[in-house]
């Protein structure tokens, strides 16, 4: 991943989309980045060769984003839908499933299970809901590598 340090420059989040079912402590640790970047760059380079044979131009991070998903409809097929479960009387486990669907996923909280309306309804009790500070991204705290260093890190130097 690429991180731009200026409004000049560009950020790419690259993934193989892959999502490993992971146990334990013992599976995050076989699954480390040194388990799946070099295939991911192998494909972004079958791809994009030019982005790669570039790669000492940019500078480069490990972005890991555990996740968590509901249990999916059909076994074994990656849930499609939002989950959302009371956990207590005040604590709510929301799902999105995609990190762009967390705002409808959000509202659809606020609306059906808070019973708050939803934004410029006029619903009263939703301008008294408290609406927690959001945290800084997390890919603007990741420590970026020239090539050089990336590589050695992540044993890519064959690349």
């Amino acid at each position: 991943m690429t991180r731009a340090v200026s409004e000049q420059e560009n950020v790419w989040l690259v993934s193989d989309n892959r999502s490993i079912h992971i146990n334990n402590a013992e599976d995050w640790i076989v699954h480390d980045p040194r388990w799946w970047l070099y295939r991911v760059l192998v494909n972004l380079q079958a791809i994009s060769p030019r982005l790669v044979a570039g790669a000492r131009n940019v500078r480069w991070g490990i972005y890991e984003a555990p996740k968590a998903e509901a249990a999916p409809k059909i076994a074994g097929k990656i849930p499609e839908e939002e989950h959302i479960h009371q956990c207590g009387e005040s604590a709510w486990a929301v799902w999105p499933t995609k990190l762009t669907l967390a705002p409808l996923a959000s509202e659809k909280l606020i609306r059906d299970h808070l019973k708050l309306g939803s934004p410029g309804s006029g619903a009263s009790d939703f301008a008294d809901y408290v609406h927690p500070e959001a945290a800084r991204e997390t890919w603007k705290k990741i420590r970026m590598f020239e090539w050089k260093d990336f590589s050695e890190i992540y044993c890519l130097e064959d690349l």
